[in-house]
């Protein structure tokens, strides 16, 4: 079985998780999209939240950029907008 390099590899990575909130009740759910360079560095992170009971998702993009030896250069991080309605969307 050959082995994959990275750039072989999805560039893209999903992740989801729920949060109990301070009251106990409610949920807070988060989805992450992580975008990745050729190196292997996260390039890229799109951060959807939205509370139990709403539907207005609510997004944050953050852009890496990384110099030569692999560090982080600069970042850029957008205002939370409310983006996208509905519940059938997904990253």
């Amino acid at each position: 079985m050959k082995m994959m390099t990275l750039a072989e590899r999805s560039k893209k990575t999903r992740f989801r998780k729920n949060i109990r909130m301070a009251d106990g009740f409610r949920l807070m759910r988060q989805r992450f999209l992580y975008t990745y360079d050729e190196n292997g560095n996260v390039t890229e992170t799109e951060t959807k939240s939205r509370k139990e009971g709403e539907t207005d998702w609510q997004t944050q993009k953050t852009k890496a950029v990384y110099d030569s030896k692999g560090q982080v250069n600069k970042r850029i991080q957008s205002a939370w907008c409310q983006r996208e309605r509905g519940g059938s969307i997904y990253l």
